[in-house]
């Protein structure tokens, strides 16, 4: 026996204590993992995204303030008019399209943003009353408004624009130093991981065939178990009723097949709930295995209210007066549901004794089903018997 302990308690050790490292280590390494993927994120938002986006937007007001100073000085029919006043529209799409993309992810003073965007506004403004006037043919009026009130809004633009490159960009760079610095952290961080997951994953094996084992043992009772009455569910019971069956076919004796069904169980559903009827289902099975059945009877649960009793080595009279007591215990019996209510409930049974000329289980079914039906339909509560 010490033999055997020592190993024991040297592997429970050396199992909690790689647990306990793998999950600091882990922890550890998640947090680094997490904090890389922020400074990546951000090193993507800056330089590349915000930076380049406000690069384009700066681009696009010059093109656009080309495009403006055009059309300010056309003199004759001749010059493309339409074709600029397009090319306008264009650029002041892709301006705002690109001031969006800053607006949400940008990371410094956002009031320097609010009030680009503002400016931007006060300039749409005045280009507007620009291309009114160049529509109408009053270039010098055109010409006035551009050289005055929209070359002072262009150049109250353009500085808050490229704060913006500047500020992601300085960004940027802090994001990659500190980015390489961490990523040299987290490599060393890794390698302890690795090794340490190794470790547990040599220890663990053998605490995983355990519990493979012990999910083997609780597989096998949920697939022979009904989950809410604790019973043989139907294809368990029907399992023990074949071999019983088969036993008899060979060896000769007697044994009696006994169906259920729980009176107006419906009516108990759909007065009291589904848990008054769960509470009536697990009353009956507590009744019929706990104070009458033998321990080498079988009570299963075949169906929703339904139940089947396996009787072996035993008449068909003396199952008669077991089943008599079940029917008589069940009666005086009753289950409290919300508010202490008593809820009485009752059951039908037919019987069936096993017979020579039975060729198969099913018979056997057949006549104690006819025997319940005909208890059902005399009235309830009461047992029938088919031979």
């Amino acid at each position: 026996m010490n033999k055997l302990a020592s190993p024991k308690s040297l592997i429970l050790a050396e199992f909690f204590f790689t647990l306990a490292a793998l999950l600091s280590l882990g922890w550890f390494a998640a947090n680094s993992l997490e904090t890389q993927r922020e400074i990546t994120q951000n090193l993507y938002v800056h330089p590349f995204l915000v930076s380049n986006t406000a690069a384009d937007l700066k681009g696009s007001l010059f093109q656009l303030r080309n495009e403006m100073l055009q059309i300010v000085m056309i003199r004759d029919e001749s010059d493309d008019f339409k074709h600029m006043y397009l090319q306008t529209v264009v650029f002041s799409d892709s301006i705002r399209a690109d001031l969006e993309i800053i607006k949400k992810n940008f990371l410094g003073d956002m009031n320097q943003v609010m009030k680009l965007e503002m400016k931007l506004n006060e300039w749409d403004v005045i280009r507007v009353r620009i291309l009114a006037a160049a529509q109408k043919g009053d270039m010098k009026a055109a010409e006035h408004l551009e050289r005055t009130v929209g070359t002072r809004k262009f150049e109250e633009i353009v500085p808050l624009v490229q704060y913006v490159i500047e500020y992601a960009r300085n960004m940027g760079k802090r994001f990659v130093n500190k980015a390489e610095s961490h990523s040299e952290q987290i490599i060393f961080d890794m390698r302890w991981v690795v090794f340490l997951i190794s470790c547990f994953l040599l220890v663990s094996s053998a605490v995983m065939f355990l519990m493979v084992m012990k999910l083997q043992n609780e597989l096998t009772n949920r697939a022979t178990t009904d989950a809410l009455t604790c019973v043989p569910n139907r294809r368990h019971f029907m399992e023990l009723a074949e071999l019983e069956f088969n036993r008899g076919l060979r060896y000769g004796g007697s044994f009696v097949l006994a169906l259920a069904d729980l009176d107006h169980f419906k009516a108990i559903n759909d007065t009291h709930g589904h848990q008054a009827g769960d509470l009536v289902l697990k009353a009956f099975c507590n009744i019929t295995t706990t104070t009458i059945l033998r321990s080498s009877d079988i009570l299963g649960r075949i169906g929703g209210e339904e139940f089947a009793i396996l009787l072996p080595n035993i008449e068909l009279s003396e199952a008669r007066d077991v089943v008599d007591r079940v029917k008589k215990a069940v009666e005086a019996s009753f289950v409290l549901a919300e508010g202490d209510l008593k809820i009485k409930f009752t059951a039908s049974f037919g019987l069936t004794t096993f017979n020579t000329t039975d060729t198969k289980i099913g018979d056997m079914f057949r006549r104690a089903d006819k025997a319940l039906y005909e208890a059902k339909k005399s009235g309830r509560n009461r047992i029938c018997i088919q031979c």
